[in-house]
């Protein structure tokens, strides 16, 4: 591949203690993309850190591109990973955040996936 003609793209979404437990769509990648950096910013700290639960993945594996053991929601500051995973499958592939409110307050995290 000429990485000259390879235009890398950024998705993004927010998650926060007000939006409640659920997944987040973050976005779609077409098929034969490379994630390579995710970037988990705790704008807010979350009050419940212990039991707020975030991964990134998408419907297969919950928790394909980024684990929660990888990031501190109750600490502000900015969480990088660098997967490398390259979607394979056939078709599109939807990334999501995958987000347990537990019993938080507050917090909020911004959360960007760079792919080529």
């Amino acid at each position: 591949e000429d990485s000259a003609n390879t235009d890398a793209n950024t998705i993004d979404a927010t998650v926060t203690q007000s939006g409640g437990s659920g997944t987040t769509a973050i976005g779609t990648v077409s098929d034969g993309s490379r994630i390579n950096l995710i970037s988990v910013e705790v704008t807010q700290a979350f009050d419940d850190a212990t039991n707020v639960t975030l991964t990134i993945g998408d419907a297969s594996d919950n928790d394909r591109l980024v684990t929660n053991d990888e990031i501190d929601l109750g600490t502000v500051g900015t969480y990088t990973i660098q997967p490398a995973y390259q979607y394979s499958t056939g078709s599109d592939a939807t990334i999501n955040a995958y987000f347990n409110v537990a019993s938080a307050t507050q917090g909020s995290a911004k959360i960007l996936v760079s792919y080529m």
